[in-house]
């Protein structure tokens, strides 16, 4: 690993709140061997595309990211590795390293980090981050001072009637649960 990197594992899914009080889903990443930790702002689809496959009845429905995973294998395409290199407008972006059909070593830039984490963890690969980075832009605080606990989420978009995010919300918590 180069000097210049910090690895990093995924610590949980929750919500961050924001100085307007709106709660934005991210998946936390923690540095191996130490107590940084960046929070990764997701979609709102995103939570369960990192965590879960989408089923109905049994049968089983891939994500996009599951799609993008049998399409690379199928090419030949190999992920080796991501790589969380800057922060632009709040938003991480990372490069995806991978090999392709001949072998050949490659680089993806430009990619929005919370694709390239989702990808990362079906491909099994180590998730990395520019050490400056991590030194300017980590967290160091216990869960319970950056999350808002699910629960308390699932109840107001219940309350707001917001059925799709409570849902989301609701299977989110059951993975955890698992």
């Amino acid at each position: 690993m180069d000097n210049n990197l910090s690895e990093l594992e995924m610590y949980r899914i929750g919500f961050v709140g924001t100085p307007n009080k709106n709660h934005i889903p991210a998946v936390i990443m923690k540095e191996i061997g130490g107590q940084r930790m960046i929070s990764v702002l997701l979609g709102l689809d995103s939570p369960q595309a990192v965590m879960l496959n989408f089923s109905i009845g049994g049968m089983q429905f891939p994500s996009i990211w599951d799609l993008y995973m049998q399409l690379a294998a199928t090419c030949g395409i190999n992920i080796t590795s991501v790589t969380i290199t800057r922060l632009d407008h709040f938003m991480y972006v990372a490069d995806m390293a991978f090999t392709d059909s001949l072998g050949d070593s490659k680089i993806m830039a430009n990619v929005k980090a919370s694709d390239a984490i989702a990808i990362a963890i079906r491909a099994k690969v180590p998730i990395y981050i520019d050490t400056e980075l991590l030194d300017k832009s980590s967290l160091v605080v216990k869960k319970e001072e950056f999350e808002i606990p699910l629960q308390e989420q699932l109840e107001k978009a219940i309350k707001s009637e917001n059925y799709e995010l409570a849902a989301k919300i609701r299977d989110i918590i059951n993975a955890q649960k698992q």
